[in-house]
């Protein structure tokens, strides 16, 4: 759907699932109580994508 909405047509994006990235999760452990944090960069078919609509 992206793809026919903002025109890649030819790019690397393959729109089999959802634009989505949580870059950093928090929580409680529900059974240890401990404070839980996980941090992970854009993954680079999303960086992709971003410069492509970047440049639309």
């Amino acid at each position: 759907m992206l793809k026919r909405l903002w025109g890649l047509e030819g790019n690397q994006w393959q729109d089999n699932r959802q634009a989505l990235h949580a870059a950093e999760l928090k929580f409680v452990h529900p059974v240890t109580q401990q404070k839980m944090q996980f941090s992970v960069e854009l993954p680079e078919d999303l960086i992709a994508l971003q410069e492509t609509l970047e440049k639309a």
